[in-house]
């Protein structure tokens, strides 16, 4: 085909010849006309050498120059000539060549009379244009080899193989790839895309699967066996495969044998039983797969004489003897007819035998053994029975926890080899960390410290189960000191377990200890009645069992004769601006900040008024969890890193300032709950992973630093609350799943480590709320989402006697991602959040006594994902957020 520039060229020459040029040039045949007055002079083609390959085109020009400078491209109209049309031909009218056979000629072109000096053309061989790959076979079993052919097709339309020319290619060369020749080794299961090219010119794809190797033949070993009649022999079928492995076939194939009156042979066993003198053959099959035969004769055997053994065994009565009785035979063979002949015991209230020769021990003593049969009666055997022998151990409880400094009896029974259970005595106790709990010669473990142990007992090298003992703290935890008016102070904690009693010591002095004032026998929900109001009150509460008695945390209490005035003053700034992370307050009196969109952390000083840097969290969180544990570290879980929820977790030491990385949780998690339960353990509930919002609850243990999977609660929840209630339980509430927005609320017991729903369900749905235990055990819910666009002022109590949910009046706005804290006088502070337009700098106070809620002052800044903090000298410190237009680095003191 002409090329665009080409029949371009000659339109326009076609339009100056239509158009009249006149002048005759060069002689007759009514020729084009020149130039005026101007006469042809050359006629000139390009290129004036070319090459083609057979079967392809080649293009010439042939152009006209006259006498007066001028030229026109005359392809058209000339008439052009190849010196040998075998080799190639050219259109006499285009100048388009066509190669035929290898060759070499001269093509020229007349135009006017006037002949063009001779341009050589080579015609060379054929190229290839197009290459087409086939196979075999598009599905073979591994090892079986493919063979590729790819068939060239060339410029003059001829074809041909090519297959060890090109080059090969395999999409996974661990499935199969073609070697120089296109014969593809299958090494892998899979399948792969095979095509070849060859200079330049890439073929189509061929898709080959390769599938599991196949069994290709069965052999049988061994191939020739001789037997005594009425014993066995044993056949071996292995089995060989398409990609050269074997596997051993014996109990999959179908055994036969020619003849069964000679010998059997078990269906899928290979165990050939000899019938009677002669000769057989065996073969197995196996998916139309059949061995070659193998010879089985049987021989006629006379038994010359019968051995048992052991010959003289000792053993603990209860244990098995297994006595075996070897045939000889007349013909050198032996076998074995332990079931075949007669077993006896000369003392059956020691040990009796079964038919196949097991003795059972039944007394201390002795018994001799023997055995008979064929004639022939065997040698005998001394069979000693001793005494009953320790055999295993087991220990109870398989696992308790108790508080630090009390005691917990384990107690060992073992099973003798006769069956029997007994006390047994003499054993050696221990414990895997004896600084947590000792135990002493007669199971009774003593707990020092907070921690972890493992106990077990073990006597003559036999060893107990493993009992595992965790220890709580035995002080009092969450104690909790509220004056609700100028004569009362109620005070509440978390009951501990294995105290018998309590008492509450008290001074009007920081440092409290027992030789404070003392009231004995209080119990959670004590009411101190006194006599000094504006006065600030300090508590402790021991915790005392039949070892020790321990003090919890000191606390204080201001008892006010008057109302009191609040206000929020501005506190130290933070290093870095924060919103989303977690303030606890640690034993010293100190807050932990960290996170917030950072992995930073720093520690707020109260008496010093500043923040501190400290080690820096493995990741950055924010909307995570931090919780403060029975040994003073805090457990930091999930959270948000960059966008993303993350599963890790990991321990802030007070002692070093660092953390340092614990198992990971079960799954990603951000804004989900972690409570510290009353058996030390951590509660991690709901939360949204990186697939959606959950359901599901894991158990954090510090004594492995690792977390299990729990029992699962009623819906999914995220934006939920949880409460450690008075009686260990916790009540997890509201909270948002994939579609709704949640009025329940469910109790999870530690005991069974379930969930349970409650009866009572809230006056409206909370998400991004706040809840609060009062001293009264109940639980105020506080604002928050209810439906998608919707942002509450609505309040629900708990009341855990009755299960149930009532609404104590609206709060003055409506916010979430605020914050609710217990003041010492018994009030909650909220402070802060966003209605969905607007961020608050605002705080109101609830009265649980008066059901009211009131405002009382603004804060410095708007704040929302803040969070609020009861110092130990009765301040509120409210730390970081944002104002909605950035994070703050700013804390403000609430008192």
């Amino acid at each position: 085909m002409l090329g665009f520039k080409q029949i371009t060229r000659r339109a326009i020459l076609a339009l100056v010849l239509a158009i009249g040029v006149t002048g005759c040039v060069g002689g007759g045949g009514g020729g084009t006309s020149g130039p005026s007055e101007a006469t042809l002079v050359e006629v000139a083609i390009t290129p004036t050498s070319a090459s083609v390959a057979m079967g392809q085109n080649t293009f010439f020009t042939a152009t006209a120059r006259y006498s007066d400078g001028s030229s026109v491209d005359v392809t058209s109209q000339a008439n052009w000539r190849s010196a040998d049309a075998r080799i190639a031909t050219i259109d006499a009218a285009t100048g388009v060549a066509t190669g035929l056979v290898e060759g070499r000629i001269a093509i020229s072109a007349s135009f006017n009379g006037m002949t063009s000096v001779e341009a050589p053309l080579t015609v060379t061989a054929a190229v290839v244009t197009a290459i087409a790959v086939s196979a075999s076979s598009a599905a073979v079993p591994k090892g079986v080899a493919v063979t590729f052919t790819a068939t060239a097709t060339y410029s003059d339309g001829s074809s041909g193989d090519v297959s060890g020319s090109v080059a090969w290619h395999s999409t996974d060369i661990t499935v199969a790839t073609p070697n120089g020749s296109g014969i593809a080794a299958t090494l892998g299961l899979g399948t792969t895309d095979i095509d070849a090219s060859m200079n330049g010119i890439a073929s189509n794809t061929v898709t080959l699967t390769v599938t599991a190797p196949e069994l290709v033949a069965i052999a049988l070993n061994p191939t020739a066996a001789t037997v005594v009649e009425g014993l066995t022999s044993n056949f071996t079928a292995v089995g060989a495969y398409t990609d050269g492995s074997t596997a051993n076939l014996t109990t999959q194939v179908a055994w036969q044998s020619a003849d069964g009156a000679i010998a059997t042979i078990g269906a899928n066993s290979g165990v050939a039983n000899g019938v009677a003198a002669g000769s057989t053959t065996l073969n197995a099959t196996l998916g139309g797969i059949a061995s070659p035969n193998a010879t089985l004769t049987v021989t006629t055997a006379t038994v010359t004489a019968i051995a048992i053994t052991p010959t003289a065994p000792s053993v603990a009565k209860g244990r098995t003897v297994i006595f075996t009785a070897t045939a000889t035979y007349n013909n050198g063979t032996s076998g074995d007819v332990s079931g075949s002949v007669v077993w006896s015991s000369s003392n059956p209230a020691v040990a009796t035998l079964d038919a196949t020769g097991i003795a059972s021990t039944l007394g201390e003593g002795g018994s001799v053994i023997g055995a008979s049969g064929y004639g022939i009666t065997s040698n005998s055997a001394a069979l000693t029975v001793t005494a009953p022998e320790l055999v295993s151990l087991a220990i109870t409880p398989t696992s308790a926890t108790v508080m630090a400094n009390s005691t917990q009896q384990f107690v060992a029974s073992g099973t003798l080899t006769d069956g029997a259970v007994v006390t047994p005595s003499g054993l050696t106790w221990s414990s895997s960390d004896a600084a947590v709990a000792s135990i002493d010669g007669n199971g009774l473990a003593t707990t020092r410290t907070i921690g972890s142990t493992n106990i077990s007992a073990s006597s003559g090298g036999v060893t107990s189960n493993t009992a595992a003992l965790a220890v709580t703290s035995a002080a009092p935890l969450g104690l909790i000191a509220v004056s609700t008016n100028k004569t009362n102070v109620t005070l509440t904690w978390s009951p501990v377990a294995n105290a018998t009693s309590y008492n509450l010591y008290w001074n009007l002095a920081p440092g409290v200890t027992t030789g404070s004032a003392k009231i004995v026998g209080v119990a959670p929900g004590y009411i101190h009645k006194v006599t000094n109001s504006n006065k600030t009150y300090y508590y402790r509460i021991g915790a005392v069992n039949a070892l020790a008695e321990t003090l919890s945390d000191e606390v204080f209490c201001y008892v006010a004769n008057t109302a009191p005035t609040y206000t929020f003053t501005p506190g130290p700034l933070m290093s870095v601006a924060r919103s989303g992370h977690t303030a606890t307050l640690l034993p010293d009196g100190k807050v932990l900040v960290a996170g917030g969109a950072t992995p930073t952390a720093e520690l707020y000083d109260p008496v010093a008024n500043i923040f501190a840097a400290v080690g820096s969290m493995a990741a950055s969180r924010q909307n995570h969890t931090a919780t403060l544990l029975a040994n003073g570290k805090v457990l930091v879980t999930g959270g948000n890193n960059v966008g993303l929820a993350v599963a890790s977790a990991e321990l802030f030491d007070p002692a070093t300032n660092t953390f340092t990385a614990v198992g990971s949780m079960s799954t990603q998690r951000q804004y989900h709950t972690a409570t510290l339960l009353t058996n030390g353990k951590v509660l991690v509930t709901g939360g949204r992973s990186k697939t959606g919002n959950l359901g599901s609850a894991e158990l954090f243990d510090p004594a492995t630093n690792t977390f299990a999977a729990t029992g699962s609660m009623s819906t999914q929840r995220q934006g939920h609350t949880a409460t450690l209630m008075p009686s260990g339980q916790v009540l997890i509430a509201g909270g948002y799943s994939s579609t709704v927005y949640h009025t329940s609320a469910e109790l999870f017991d530690p005991a069974t480590n379930t969930f349970s729903l409650v009866a009572g369900a809230m006056s409206k749905a909370h998400q991004n709320h706040t809840a609060t235990l009062l001293p009264s055990g109940q639980v105020l819910m506080a604002r928050g989402h209810w439906d998608s666009t919707n942002i509450s002022r609505v309040t629900d109590l708990f009341d855990p006697a009755t299960h149930t949910f009532t609404s104590p009046g609206l709060m003055i706005t409506a916010s979430q991602n605020h914050t609710a804290t217990l003041l010492p006088n018994g009030l909650v502070m909220s402070a802060g959040g966003y209605n969905g337009n607007t961020t608050y700098r605002t705080a109101e106070l609830y009265d649980p006594v008066a059901n009211t809620f009131t405002a009382v002052g603004l804060m410095g800044s708007a704040r929302r994902d803040h969070t609020a903090t009861l110092l130990h000298n009765g301040q509120v410190l409210v730390v970081g957020g944002y104002n909605g237009v950035g994070n703050l680095a700013s804390t403000e003191l609430f008192q």
